[in-house]
């Protein structure tokens, strides 16, 4: 029974939540399957430079899937339209991860794809708190970037948004 089991493997820090951040991602695995809804989709399992989870990424074919497909195709420099999956196992990226939750139990999920051009800064390792220059600009998430109020004397205290026009 279970001949392809072997408890000498089992390691619990492969069920341990990254922490936010971006990261170096390989491509491990794409599946061409269906959504619940019966939509088209492909299910892609991401691991991470320098930590044992794996996260799951659904590529569904909706309204969304133009902009979902090209960033992610960008991401891993996958040939727009080549949907051989086999040529996606191994690429590299980077992705930018967030922390979801749901049932009171904390998911990784990519919340953006790292653009080919923009790559490079990704964390040395999952560890490495992120500092401010590790940011991505264009992360469309607020707790992407973290903030610093310690320059602010006065909590209260009115400051000028960067472009207010004084009337």
């Amino acid at each position: 029974m279970f001949t392809n089991y072997d408890a000498s493997k089992f390691d619990p820090k492969d069920f341990e939540v990254p922490p936010p951040g971006k990261y170096k991602a390989r491509i491990e695995e794409a599946i061409d399957t269906y959504s619940k809804a019966g939509n088209s989709m492909i299910k892609v399992k991401i691991s991470l430079d320098e930590h044992p989870a794996r996260v799951h990424h659904y590529l569904v074919d909706n309204e969304y899937i133009q902009q979902n497909l090209d960033r992610f195709l960008d991401c891993f420099s996958i040939r727009p339209g080549d949907f051989d999956l086999a040529n996606w196992e191994g690429k590299q990226g980077e992705v930018i991860i967030k922390i979801e939750e749901f049932n009171g139990s904390e998911y990784p999920r990519v919340a953006h794809f790292v653009l080919k051009k923009k790559q490079g800064a990704a964390s040395a390792s999952a560890g490495t708190p992120r500092t401010y220059s590790d940011a991505d600009e264009n992360a469309r998430f607020e707790e992407d970037f973290p903030l610093d109020f310690s320059d602010i004397s006065d909590p209260n205290e009115d400051v000028p948004f960067p472009g207010e026009f004084a009337f």
